[in-house]
């Protein structure tokens, strides 16, 4: 598009112009009252910022607890000045309040916790959004969701605010139709063995939802429900058939009295008996349903309840548990150990009291539970530690720790599920020949941090120390005979409730789990955990084997046994019989340590020289399409012990798919490949790491910090996760970093000029050059711009000051870039507004191309704008008779497709060309004429002045008779530092003279004149003669009588002369002006006063009524 020119500037605009002028000047010397009426937010009717929003996808109506709406929220940052800057704002924050709904989450695009201050209020009505520091010139886009929960026939509703604005999204109907749904699947059913212990006591959970707002269901509901397992077992009721939820059931809330109202449902009337023996077919009815009590949110673990289907709800009112007892057969051809029990249950339909009906989702109505025998469980657990984890999972032979590390083991039981059954034990045997106990707790919380194990103790579950004798901690029976239930006589055969002060004498640990501390879990099954910690012993040899032992006693036992049940139980069997991996599982088995095999009973760690470490960061937690993530691996190896041998570390990174090394990006180079999965894997490798104790010290770890970009058709909300391995010695430690690319950002519009000030003007023409940036921060692209380029005129409300012609000679946009133009007068700078069309749609005031004489320019881009991209205008001009002193201010206005609002900038360049001082020196006697008898040289200084500051500008220069006492300094900048300066001189002092600095300004010149004048010769003082002393004369006497003569005046005083007519000749000498002024400095006779203003104002207006038209050219410095 380059070629393309206009011209701005003619005879008549300018006559109207300088009109104009005159009627600013007027104002400028107006009282400052008069311009005091505009706001910073509003200056000159044009506002800063806006603020709009819109339903996404806004339907007719929502259905209450089911459907969930988007919102979009869309603001501009900008200066309301004429000439509208783009600096940083802060405090830019956005408060939206629903009704009849509630925020899930705090959108990704606002910062919180210590980056800002966005947050939900309590009840989740209300979303205070923080964007962040803004630059003005910024169109934002905040994207948030609501689930709808009001009742039917009310309306959800939606009110923001932002900086003073309000904005509020039409009220959306709200309908709640008729919905039930009964969920029998998935929770955690049990598999307990019963009493007698032929039968499996088996639990399944259930739950009934109704839609909030809706009508009534029905009084009661009835399922039928088979239950079967695969050998054709008679499965029969337990006593207690129909029970509340006091356990932990995923999915589910509890139902039992005494749990968390926000987690608890209504357990109601329940009836659950066989009607078809030979089908296993059971009838189950509640009744009594409750519509109207309180609902609870979260389900018996602390999460949100699920919502099965999109159509149902998920607003439980009655929960529990289903029991039934299945005949157990552990051998023979009708064995049906480990083998599944399934439920299915009926899909009714439902009738409200309005008559409409509901049909039961079938979906979510079968379940399963295994015919497997044991409540317990044993193993290592160093993965799971804190703050320092290591490798392993338990009962794999993959568990692994340096020498000295404190490790972590547990053993875990239920109560008993049976009312009557003995108390259960848990005891855990130390290897101690090996490792020295620390500590040990139980625990049973699963929202404990950073994980269950790391509960608080409960107390009420006490534990015993053992500080015995152990012979083999393999066959260690962990005591001789328990009581049944808590006698008070627990602390025998070394057993004490007391903690050793040498913690090195504990040998084992056990506690005793009755049923009734079944409530003190929040686990599954009531489940409690054991935990021991211990620590290696610093002189163990690399590569020795550790061992962990765990023994229960359940099913009403209450003898410790090692037989070979107990033996195959527990795990210790060593020489007695073939290791295969069958009996192995679901353990494996172990090659050259001191047991054959590691199960649940007995667990295996191996001691290693030193474990690899990792760890990654990414510098940000959200990128856009295309840009760059800024990553950082540290590594190392980790020992418990100094001076371990060094050892290699290889690290290996996997991208997430789409994503790519930036090549050069890393300290050193890695090794790039591609796996099957069409990922970059980075690899690493780094010879002789020497172990740290603490590996992450300041200066320890090796550090790797590589760029990876994002792939450029990213889409909103997508989150990319990359995994990096550390391995060394056999052993790989792992850690991931995330990103994700935001769902909602920003544009921006920033204006500039490529000379700020011009300084030469050839031929008087000044040229210049704009740019426009437009620049996406927003991952969703935008196919469309508009921008106006608003062209500069004199005496604009930009500020342009200049009585030359502005040409425009080129415009360049981006690629799909329309240049238009129009001539109008009076152009509205925003694209959307009514005059210009609206964005992307130019009105008929637009012609495509430039015009002659165009007043603003339009570039239309029909162009994907994506995150990161730019898109950039160019505008060429030339200012014709240009002038130093000339301003000329350009404003654009632009708008992209998807953040849609305004975006204002503009940008000036000033004419200073460079000034001549040309300095003369004149010499005078005392009577003002011209001497030719002078001093032989004097010296000047130039003296630059810059506001109050003057400076001395090079070398003193001499002026002489030789060079005429004249002297020029030549091309002097007008301007530093952004800043006007002017120009004197300062003349050495001349003895016997006087020196007076005149200062001219004459268009790109100083005319400097430093007069001395002699000074006269003084005059001698006469002496004075001296004088006799007068005699004195007699005083009169005062007469009463007046006097005729006259009271003679003072001594000494004349009597003045006549003033003479005034002549109309001219004198031979011309009468002074006022001395030239210096530049800058005020002139004489400026009005001061209201009153001396409301003479000159009087003046103005009548020459204007008079129809004098008053041309004036105003000098600039």
């Amino acid at each position: 598009m380059t070629g393309l020119t206009t011209v701005r500037g003619s005879a008549q605009r300018r006559a109207m112009m300088l009109l104009a002028m005159l009627v600013t000047l007027l104002m400028v010397l107006a009282p400052q009252s008069v311009y005091a009426a505009g706001t910073a937010e509003s200056t000159g009717g044009t506002k800063a910022y806006e603020l709009e929003g819109e339903w996404k996808n806004q339907p007719e109506e929502v259905t209450s607890g089911l459907d969930v709406l988007s919102m979009v929220w869309h603001m501009d940052i900008n200066d309301s000045a004429p000439a509208p800057g783009n600096d940083p704002t802060t405090d830019n924050l956005l408060t939206v309040t629903v009704e009849n709904a509630h925020f899930g989450e705090i959108p990704s695009e606002c910062l919180s916790v210590d980056k800002g201050a966005s947050e939900l209020s309590e009840d989740k009505r209300t979303l205070t959004c923080d964007i962040g520091e803004r630059d003005e010139g910024t169109a934002q886009m905040v994207l948030s969701g609501v689930k709808v929960d009001g009742p039917a026939k009310s309306k959800v509703t939606a009110k923001a605010t932002f900086r003073g604005l309000e904005a509020t999204l039409p009220e959306i109907p709200i309908v709640a139709p008729f919905l039930m749904d009964a969920k029998f699947d998935a929770g955690a059913p049990s598999s307990l063995t019963g009493q007698p212990d032929t039968d499996q006591f088996m639990n399944f959970p259930f739950s009934l939802s109704h839609a909030t707002g809706s009508p009534e269901g029905p009084g009661s509901v009835s399922y039928d429900i088979t239950i079967n397992g695969v050998r054709g077992e008679k499965i029969t009721p337990q006593d207690v058939a129909c029970a509340p939820i006091d356990r932990v059931h995923s999915g589910y809330p509890f139902s039992a009295p005494g749990k968390p109202q926000e987690q608890t449902a209504r357990f109601p009337t329940c009836e659950f008996t066989l009607i078809d023996p030979d089908t296993n077919t059971f009838r189950l009815t509640l009744s009594d349903l409750d519509y109207k009590a309180k609902r609870p949110e979260l389900d018996s673990n602390g999460v949100r309840l699920p919502q099965v289907q999109p159509n149902y709800p998920r607003e439980v009112i009655a929960a529990g548990e289903l029991r039934v007892k299945v005949p157990y057969r552990a051998s023979g051809s009708d064995s049906n150990r480990n083998t599944n029990v399934k439920l299915k249950a009926s899909a009714p339909t439902y009738t409200a009291v309005d008559g409409s009906t509901s049909d039961d989702d079938p979906s979510n109505n079968e379940n399963r539970a295994p015919m497997i025998r044991g409540n317990w469980t044993g193993a290592w657990v160093v993965g799971s530690q804190s703050p320092k984890a290591y490798p392993g999972i338990g009962w794999s032979d993959t568990s692994r720790a340096p020498v000295g590390a404190t490790v972590m083991s547990v053993s875990g039981i239920a109560p008993p599920r049976v009312e009557g059954f003995s108390d259960n034990w848990i005891c855990n045997t130390l290897d101690t020949q090996r490792v020295d106990f620390v500590n040990a707790r139980v625990v049973a919380d699963p929202d404990a941090k950073p994980n269950v194990y790391y509960g608080k103790n409960i107390e009420d579950i006490k534990i015993l120390y053992y500080t015995g004798e152990v012979e083999d901690p393999n066959l260690f029976k962990c005591g001789t005979e328990e009581t049944p239930f808590d006698e008070g006589k627990d602390e025998k055969d070394g057993w004490s409730y007391t903690k050793p002060d040498d913690l090195s004498k504990v040998k084992a640990v056990k506690v005793r789990v009755p049923r009734d501390k079944g409530h003190l879990s929040k686990l599954p099954q009531s489940y409690f955990y054991l935990t021991i910690e211990q620590k290696i012993h610093d002189d163990v040899e690399v590569g020795a084997d550790v061992w962990t032992w765990t023994s229960v006693l359940n099913e009403t036992h209450t003898k410790w046994d090692m037989g070979i049940n107990a033996k195959i139980a527990y795990d210790r069997v060593t020489n007695e019989r073939e290791i295969t991996p069958g009996f192995a599982s679901p353990g494996v088995i172990t090659e050259g340590v001191r047991y054959p095999y590691a199960g649940p009973g007995r667990d295996l760690l191996r001691v290693v020289p030193s474990l690899p470490v990792v760890v990654k960061d990414v510098a940000q937690p959200e990128y856009g399409p295309g840009e760059e993530a800024d990553y950082t691996i540290r590594y190392g190896l980790e020992s418990e012990v100094a001076n371990m041998p060094k050892d290699q570390v290889v690290i290996k990174d996997t991208l997430p798919k789409g994503m790519e090394y930036v090549a050069g990006s890393a300290d050193v180079e890695p090794e790039v490949t591609t796996n099957s999965k069409g990922q970059q894997v980075l690899t690493w490798t780094k010879d002789d790491v020497e172990p740290n104790i603490r590996v992450f010290d300041e200066g320890n770890a090796g550090v790797i910090n590589y760029k990876a970009t994002l792939p450029k058709d990213a889409e909103p909300g997508d989150v990319y996760v990359n995994e990096v391995s550390a391995t060394s010695q056999g052993q790989t430690r792992k850690a991931q970093a995330k990103v994700t690319v935001p769902e909602a950002g920003y544009t921006s519009l920033k204006k500039s000029v490529k000379t700020p000030v011009v300084d030469e003007t050839p031929n008087g023409v000044a040229a210049n050059e704009w740019t426009i940036d437009l620049t996406s921060n927003d991952p969703t692209k935008s196919n469309l711009t508009d921008v106006i380029d608003v062209l500069p005129a004199n005496g604009d409300p930009q500020g342009s000051k200049f009585d030359g012609t502005l040409k425009v000679t080129g415009v360049e946009g981006a690629e799909g870039a329309k240049v238009y133009s129009t001539t109008a007068t009076d152009v509205d700078e925003d694209p959307n507004a009514k005059a210009n069309g609206k964005t992307g749609e130019p009105s008929d005031i637009w012609e495509e191309g430039l015009q002659e004489d165009a007043t603003a320019i339009r570039v239309i881009t029909a162009a994907p704008l994506a995150y990161g991209d730019k898109q950039t205008i160019t505008v060429k001009t030339e200012l014709h008779e240009a002038e130093s002193g000339d301003v000329v201010v350009n404003k654009a206005v632009g708008r992209a497709e998807n953040t849609k609002m305004r975006m204002r900038t503009s940008a000036q360049f000033t004419v200073r060309t460079p000034v001549d001082v040309n300095v003369e020196k004149v010499w005078k006697d005392e009577k003002g004429e011209n001497l030719t008898e002078t001093p032989n040289a004097v010296k000047v200084q130039l003296i630059r002045k810059k506001g109050e500051e003057s400076t001395p500008v090079g070398d003193k220069v001499e002026l002489s008779a030789a060079g005429g006492w004249k002297h020029t300094f030549e091309k002097l900048p007008t301007v530093i530092d952004e800043e006007p300066v002017t120009y004197t001189v300062k003349e050495d002092p001349v003895e016997g003279y006087d020196s007076k600095v005149e200062v001219e300004e004459a268009g790109n010149a100083y005319k400097v004149t430093v007069t001395n004048t002699r000074k006269p010769e003084p005059t001698p003082e006469p002496t004075p003669e001296p004088t006799p002393d007068p005699t004195p004369e007699p005083t009169p006497e005062p007469s009463d009588e007046p006097s005729d003569e006259p009271t003679p005046g003072p001594s000494g005083t004349s009597t003045p002369e006549p003033t003479p007519d005034p002549s109309t000749d001219p004198s031979e000498d011309p009468t002074p002006g006022p001395a030239p002024r210096e530049p800058g400095s005020p002139g004489p006779g400026m009005p001061r006063t209201g009153a001396e203003f409301a003479g000159l104002l009087a003046v103005a207006v009548a020459a204007i009524g008079a129809g004098t038209l008053l041309m004036l050219r105003t000098r600039r410095s």
